[in-house]
């Protein structure tokens, strides 16, 4: 099992592959707001531009993120990127 969150667990190695299954941490803020802080929503799944992905955790309270000044509701996996978003939007700005 990997490394644990408030509820539920954060993203472990296996999570990072692309055949993995397509898995989310919420932002604790977030998982306030929208769910009323309801550990129950370790394994429901929510649509991130119609992509379902299961809610595996929630990050602990005093984790903003890694980028200064932004706050996320939802974290995925590097290797998900690309199943919410236009292929050929990333060759673009990769100037492929």
């Amino acid at each position: 099992m990997g490394p644990q969150g408030t509820a539920g667990r954060l993203f472990d190695a296996a999570d990072d592959t692309p055949s993995a299954a397509p898995v989310a941490v919420l932002n604790y803020g977030y998982w306030q707001s929208a769910f009323g802080g309801s550990r129950n929503v370790v394994g429901h799944t929510i649509e991130l531009n119609n992509v379902p992905f299961t809610i595996v955790g929630v990050a602990e309270q005093r984790f903003t993120g890694i980028t200064p000044g932004s706050d996320y509701d939802v974290w995925l996996p590097l290797s998900d990127a690309q199943r919410i978003t236009d292929p050929m939007r990333w060759q673009t700005v990769l100037g492929t």
